[in-house]
């Protein structure tokens, strides 16, 4: 395999980029002059280097000193405890940032969950149900399960709510999803700010 072909084959297996795309990022990379390797280099060691997991909200985030373990948002003391939101990425949590319309706490998948599976086996059921007995000795009144409105995002959310239900009836927290606002097939984090207060203040509880 020459080297085009494997940066080829890596770059394929990022989110939405099929073989031709990758094919024609590879080639544009390739023409590249020395000081975008530098950089891309650079850049990839700071993140290898730099990457930690959050130990409250499982988010990847990334930090010089080895003694941080909780990423800025779960450090931030003015966050409120009464809201989690559960979500499947970062970049949904960060599209929520950005949009100013949430002040509580996260916990964050990393994936959702193939229609094809009804197990919660892929899930880290352990991390969840600590984190939710954590936030409830803080005051949690409420898990906002947050996926885009697609077939696997809902489907992650059933299973999510079938396998916390007991635990939220015990400890009196309601469950809720997003609400009016999200059309079908809707990913939240392309979701503009208006549309994402309209879901959040319109939420249904389960």
């Amino acid at each position: 395999m020459t080297p085009l072909s494997k940066l080829t084959e890596i770059l394929s297996g990022l989110p939405g980029i099929g073989p031709r795309h990758a094919e024609r990022l590879a080639y544009f990379i390739s023409n590249k002059n020395e000081t975008f390797f530098e950089d891309i280099e650079r850049s990839l060691e700071e993140v290898r280097s730099q990457r930690k997991r959050c130990s409250e909200c499982r988010a990847v985030f990334y930090i010089k000193d080895p003694k941080v373990d909780n990423c800025e948002l779960c450090r931030d003391k003015n966050r409120n405890y009464e809201q989690l939101i559960f979500t499947d990425t970062e970049i949904k949590r960060n599209s929520i940032e950005r949009s100013g319309i949430f002040n509580g706490r996260y916990f964050i998948l990393g994936k959702t969950i193939p229609i094809t599976d009804t197990s919660p086996s892929r899930m880290p059921v352990d991390d969840m149900m600590d984190r939710i007995k954590r936030s409830s000795d803080k005051g949690l009144k409420e898990i906002i399960l947050t996926f885009s409105y697609t077939p696997e995002g809902e489907h992650t959310a059933e299973i999510i709510k079938k396998t916390i239900k007991d635990i939220c009836k015990e400890r009196d927290i309601k469950i809720s999803v997003p609400g009016r606002g999200f059309s079908a097939g809707t990913e939240v984090e392309y979701s503009d700010t208006d549309t994402l207060r309209h879901a959040f203040n319109n939420r249904t509880f389960k």
